[in-house]
Protein backbone atom coordinates (compact mmCIF):
# COMPACT_ATOMS: atom_id res chain seq x y z
CA UNK A 1 0.00 0.00 0.00
CA UNK A 2 2.82 2.42 0.86
CA UNK A 3 4.50 1.82 -2.48
CA UNK A 4 1.25 2.68 -4.26
CA UNK A 5 0.96 5.82 -2.16
CA UNK A 6 4.50 6.88 -3.05
CA UNK A 7 3.88 6.29 -6.74
CA UNK A 8 0.70 8.38 -6.55
CA UNK A 9 2.35 11.08 -4.46
CA UNK A 10 5.25 11.33 -6.91
CA UNK A 11 2.76 12.35 -9.59
CA UNK A 12 1.59 15.20 -7.36
CA UNK A 13 4.87 16.77 -6.23
CA UNK A 14 5.99 19.75 -8.29
CA UNK A 15 8.72 19.55 -10.90
CA UNK A 16 11.66 21.48 -9.55
CA UNK A 17 14.18 23.49 -11.55
CA UNK A 18 17.35 21.49 -11.10
CA UNK A 19 20.82 22.87 -11.50
CA UNK A 20 22.08 22.51 -15.07
CA UNK A 21 23.57 19.22 -13.97
CA UNK A 22 22.23 17.74 -10.74
CA UNK A 23 24.94 15.08 -10.95
CA UNK A 24 27.56 17.80 -10.61
CA UNK A 25 25.80 19.27 -7.57
CA UNK A 26 25.51 15.89 -5.87
CA UNK A 27 29.18 15.15 -6.50
CA UNK A 28 30.63 18.54 -5.59
CA UNK A 29 33.19 18.67 -2.79
CA UNK A 30 30.76 19.98 -0.19
CA UNK A 31 28.24 17.19 -0.71
CA UNK A 32 30.96 14.55 -1.04
CA UNK A 33 32.50 15.62 2.28
CA UNK A 34 29.07 15.70 3.90
CA UNK A 35 28.20 12.18 2.72
CA UNK A 36 31.64 10.75 3.56
CA UNK A 37 31.50 12.10 7.11
CA UNK A 38 28.31 10.14 7.76
CA UNK A 39 28.65 7.00 5.66
CA UNK A 40 32.25 6.48 4.49
CA UNK A 41 33.42 4.26 7.40
CA UNK A 42 30.50 1.88 6.78
CA UNK A 43 30.99 2.06 3.03
CA UNK A 44 34.70 1.28 3.38
CA UNK A 45 33.93 -1.87 5.37
CA UNK A 46 31.64 -3.13 2.63
CA UNK A 47 34.18 -2.32 -0.08
CA UNK A 48 36.95 -4.08 1.86
CA UNK A 49 35.09 -7.39 1.81
CA UNK A 50 33.87 -6.81 -1.73
CA UNK A 51 37.50 -6.51 -2.85
CA UNK A 52 38.46 -9.54 -0.78
CA UNK A 53 35.84 -11.66 -2.56
CA UNK A 54 37.62 -10.96 -5.85
CA UNK A 55 40.86 -12.49 -4.61
CA UNK A 56 41.75 -16.21 -4.91
CA UNK A 57 40.34 -18.03 -1.87
CA UNK A 58 39.55 -21.54 -0.72
CA UNK A 59 35.85 -22.41 -0.53
CA UNK A 60 35.98 -22.10 3.26
CA UNK A 61 37.69 -18.70 3.10
CA UNK A 62 35.22 -17.47 0.50
CA UNK A 63 32.30 -18.54 2.67
CA UNK A 64 33.69 -16.50 5.56
CA UNK A 65 34.38 -13.49 3.33
CA UNK A 66 30.90 -13.64 1.83
CA UNK A 67 29.31 -13.76 5.29
CA UNK A 68 31.44 -10.79 6.38
CA UNK A 69 30.50 -8.87 3.24
CA UNK A 70 26.78 -9.44 3.81
CA UNK A 71 27.11 -8.45 7.46
CA UNK A 72 28.84 -5.16 6.60
CA UNK A 73 26.31 -4.46 3.83
CA UNK A 74 23.51 -5.02 6.34
CA UNK A 75 25.18 -2.56 8.73
CA UNK A 76 25.51 0.04 5.96
CA UNK A 77 21.86 -0.33 4.96
CA UNK A 78 20.79 0.07 8.58
CA UNK A 79 22.94 3.19 8.97
CA UNK A 80 21.32 4.66 5.86
CA UNK A 81 17.84 3.70 7.05
CA UNK A 82 18.47 5.17 10.51
CA UNK A 83 19.70 8.43 8.96
CA UNK A 84 16.61 8.65 6.74
CA UNK A 85 14.35 7.99 9.73
CA UNK A 86 16.09 10.73 11.72
CA UNK A 87 15.80 13.23 8.84
CA UNK A 88 12.56 12.03 7.24
CA UNK A 89 11.06 15.54 7.20
CA UNK A 90 13.98 17.43 5.64
CA UNK A 91 15.83 17.21 2.33
CA UNK A 92 19.04 15.68 3.72
CA UNK A 93 17.44 12.21 3.82
CA UNK A 94 16.58 12.26 0.12
CA UNK A 95 20.00 13.72 -0.66
CA UNK A 96 21.64 10.76 1.10
CA UNK A 97 19.47 8.34 -0.88
CA UNK A 98 20.22 9.85 -4.28
CA UNK A 99 23.97 10.11 -3.58
CA UNK A 100 23.95 6.44 -2.56
CA UNK A 101 22.52 5.64 -6.02
CA UNK A 102 25.74 6.89 -7.59
CA UNK A 103 28.24 5.35 -5.18
CA UNK A 104 29.87 1.97 -5.77
CA UNK A 105 28.10 0.43 -2.78
CA UNK A 106 25.87 -2.54 -3.60
CA UNK A 107 22.46 -1.34 -2.40
CA UNK A 108 19.79 -2.33 -4.91
CA UNK A 109 17.09 0.03 -6.09
CA UNK A 110 14.27 -1.87 -4.36
CA UNK A 111 16.04 -1.45 -1.02
CA UNK A 112 16.50 2.28 -1.57
CA UNK A 113 12.88 2.64 -2.66
CA UNK A 114 11.74 0.79 0.46
CA UNK A 115 13.79 3.11 2.70
CA UNK A 116 12.29 6.09 0.87
CA UNK A 117 8.86 5.10 2.19
CA UNK A 118 9.98 6.73 5.43
CA UNK A 119 10.07 10.20 3.85
CA UNK A 120 7.21 12.54 4.77
CA UNK A 121 6.28 16.20 4.35
CA UNK A 122 9.22 18.32 3.29
CA UNK A 123 11.27 15.14 3.19
CA UNK A 124 9.31 14.26 0.05
CA UNK A 125 8.72 17.72 -1.35
CA UNK A 126 12.23 18.76 -2.38
CA UNK A 127 14.47 18.56 -5.44
CA UNK A 128 16.52 15.63 -4.12
CA UNK A 129 13.44 13.48 -3.51
CA UNK A 130 12.09 14.36 -6.93
CA UNK A 131 15.39 13.46 -8.57
CA UNK A 132 15.65 10.25 -6.54
CA UNK A 133 12.24 8.95 -7.64
CA UNK A 134 12.95 9.94 -11.24
CA UNK A 135 16.24 8.04 -11.01
CA UNK A 136 14.60 4.90 -9.66
CA UNK A 137 11.91 4.99 -12.33
CA UNK A 138 14.44 5.78 -15.06
CA UNK A 139 16.49 2.70 -14.21
CA UNK A 140 13.37 0.57 -14.48
CA UNK A 141 12.20 2.17 -17.72
CA UNK A 142 15.07 0.91 -19.89
CA UNK A 143 14.54 -2.76 -19.16
CA UNK A 144 14.10 -4.94 -22.24
CA UNK A 145 10.44 -5.55 -22.96
CA UNK A 146 9.28 -2.14 -21.73
CA UNK A 147 7.57 0.23 -24.16
CA UNK A 148 9.67 3.31 -24.90
CA UNK A 149 8.31 6.57 -23.50
CA UNK A 150 7.68 8.91 -26.47
CA UNK A 151 9.48 12.22 -26.75
CA UNK A 152 9.84 15.06 -29.26
CA UNK A 153 12.83 17.29 -29.98
CA UNK A 154 14.07 19.65 -32.66
CA UNK A 155 16.50 18.43 -35.32
CA UNK A 156 19.30 20.30 -37.06
CA UNK A 157 16.77 22.03 -39.35
CA UNK A 158 14.59 22.98 -36.36
CA UNK A 159 11.92 20.48 -37.38
CA UNK A 160 10.24 18.70 -34.47
CA UNK A 161 10.90 14.98 -34.59
CA UNK A 162 8.88 12.59 -32.45
CA UNK A 163 9.93 9.10 -31.50
CA UNK A 164 6.37 8.06 -32.30
CA UNK A 165 7.11 8.95 -35.93
CA UNK A 166 9.50 6.00 -35.96
CA UNK A 167 6.81 3.41 -35.27
CA UNK A 168 7.03 0.71 -37.91
CA UNK A 169 10.84 0.88 -37.95
CA UNK A 170 13.60 -0.51 -35.82
CA UNK A 171 14.97 2.58 -34.09
CA UNK A 172 18.18 3.23 -32.20
CA UNK A 173 17.90 5.95 -29.54
CA UNK A 174 21.47 7.18 -29.15
CA UNK A 175 22.59 9.44 -26.29
CA UNK A 176 25.86 11.22 -27.10
CA UNK A 177 27.67 14.59 -26.96
CA UNK A 178 30.19 16.50 -29.05
CA UNK A 179 32.73 16.44 -26.20
CA UNK A 180 32.37 12.68 -25.52
CA UNK A 181 35.42 10.96 -27.02
CA UNK A 182 34.01 7.38 -26.81
CA UNK A 183 30.79 8.61 -28.45
CA UNK A 184 32.62 10.20 -31.35
CA UNK A 185 34.87 7.16 -31.75
CA UNK A 186 31.83 4.87 -32.08
CA UNK A 187 29.97 7.00 -34.61
CA UNK A 188 31.85 5.87 -37.75
CA UNK A 189 30.96 2.23 -37.05
CA UNK A 190 27.35 3.12 -36.25
CA UNK A 191 27.21 5.17 -39.44
CA UNK A 192 28.25 2.12 -41.45
CA UNK A 193 25.38 0.13 -39.94
CA UNK A 194 22.98 3.01 -40.55
CA UNK A 195 24.06 3.29 -44.22
CA UNK A 196 23.57 -0.44 -44.66
CA UNK A 197 20.06 -0.58 -43.17
CA UNK A 198 18.56 2.93 -43.47
CA UNK A 199 16.45 1.82 -46.43
CA UNK A 200 15.51 -1.41 -44.71
CA UNK A 201 13.20 -0.31 -41.92
CA UNK A 202 15.83 1.22 -39.61
CA UNK A 203 16.44 4.71 -38.25
CA UNK A 204 18.46 6.53 -35.58
CA UNK A 205 17.47 9.33 -33.19
CA UNK A 206 20.71 10.80 -31.84
CA UNK A 207 19.90 12.83 -28.71
CA UNK A 208 22.63 15.29 -27.77
CA UNK A 209 23.72 15.84 -24.17
CA UNK A 210 25.36 19.11 -25.24
CA UNK A 211 24.43 22.48 -23.79
CA UNK A 212 26.33 24.48 -26.43
CA UNK A 213 24.45 24.41 -29.73
CA UNK A 214 27.41 25.54 -31.82
CA UNK A 215 29.59 22.72 -30.52
CA UNK A 216 26.80 20.26 -31.33
CA UNK A 217 26.34 21.65 -34.85
CA UNK A 218 30.09 21.52 -35.50
CA UNK A 219 30.28 17.88 -34.38
CA UNK A 220 27.28 16.87 -36.50
CA UNK A 221 28.86 18.45 -39.58
CA UNK A 222 32.23 16.86 -38.86
CA UNK A 223 30.76 13.40 -38.34
CA UNK A 224 28.53 13.67 -41.44
CA UNK A 225 25.82 11.43 -40.02
CA UNK A 226 22.65 11.14 -42.06
CA UNK A 227 20.34 10.22 -39.20
CA UNK A 228 18.12 12.47 -37.08
CA UNK A 229 20.34 14.64 -34.86
CA UNK A 230 18.31 16.16 -32.01
CA UNK A 231 19.13 18.96 -29.56
CA UNK A 232 17.32 21.02 -26.93
CA UNK A 233 20.21 22.30 -24.79
CA UNK A 234 18.93 20.72 -21.57
CA UNK A 235 21.50 17.93 -21.74
CA UNK A 236 21.19 15.52 -18.78
CA UNK A 237 18.03 17.25 -17.58
CA UNK A 238 15.84 16.91 -20.65
CA UNK A 239 12.82 14.63 -20.31
CA UNK A 240 14.13 11.69 -22.31
CA UNK A 241 17.47 11.69 -20.42
CA UNK A 242 15.70 11.72 -17.06
CA UNK A 243 13.15 9.13 -18.17
CA UNK A 244 16.04 6.76 -18.82
CA UNK A 245 18.45 7.82 -16.05
CA UNK A 246 21.15 8.87 -18.50
CA UNK A 247 24.37 9.77 -16.69
CA UNK A 248 27.03 8.00 -18.71
CA UNK A 249 27.39 8.20 -22.47
CA UNK A 250 27.44 6.73 -25.01
CA UNK A 251 24.20 5.00 -24.15
CA UNK A 252 21.65 3.56 -26.53
CA UNK A 253 18.31 1.78 -26.62
CA UNK A 254 17.14 -0.31 -29.57
CA UNK A 255 13.39 -0.31 -30.22
CA UNK A 256 11.46 -2.76 -32.34
CA UNK A 257 8.78 -1.71 -34.82
CA UNK A 258 6.17 -1.37 -32.04
CA UNK A 259 8.35 0.91 -29.92
CA UNK A 260 9.34 -1.81 -27.45
CA UNK A 261 12.89 -1.84 -26.05
CA UNK A 262 14.67 -4.97 -27.24
CA UNK A 263 18.29 -4.11 -26.39
CA UNK A 264 20.34 -1.48 -24.59
CA UNK A 265 23.93 -0.36 -25.01
CA UNK A 266 24.26 -2.55 -28.06
CA UNK A 267 27.51 -2.43 -30.04
CA UNK A 268 27.55 -1.56 -33.76
CA UNK A 269 28.38 -5.20 -34.46
CA UNK A 270 25.52 -6.44 -32.30
CA UNK A 271 23.17 -3.98 -33.96
CA UNK A 272 24.16 -5.21 -37.42
CA UNK A 273 23.58 -8.79 -36.33
CA UNK A 274 20.03 -8.04 -35.09
CA UNK A 275 19.09 -5.94 -38.12
CA UNK A 276 20.38 -8.65 -40.48
CA UNK A 277 17.78 -11.01 -39.05
CA UNK A 278 14.83 -8.63 -39.42
CA UNK A 279 12.38 -8.90 -42.33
Amino acid sequence: MKLKFLSYFFLLIPVFCFSQNMDAELNNQENTDWYNKIFKPFEDSVEYYSAKLKLPQTPAERKISFASYNRQLFIFRNQLKNFVQLHSTDDSAAKALIITCFRGIDVNMDTLYSIAEILIGQGLQNKYANYFFQEIQGRKNDEAGKMFIPFSMADINNNTISSDDMKGKYTLILFWASWCIPCRAEIPRLSEVYSQFKNKNFDVLAVSMDTNKQNWLRAVRQDKTGWHNLFDGNAWNDDVARNYAVHIIPKNLLLDTSGKIIARNISPEGLRKILSKTP
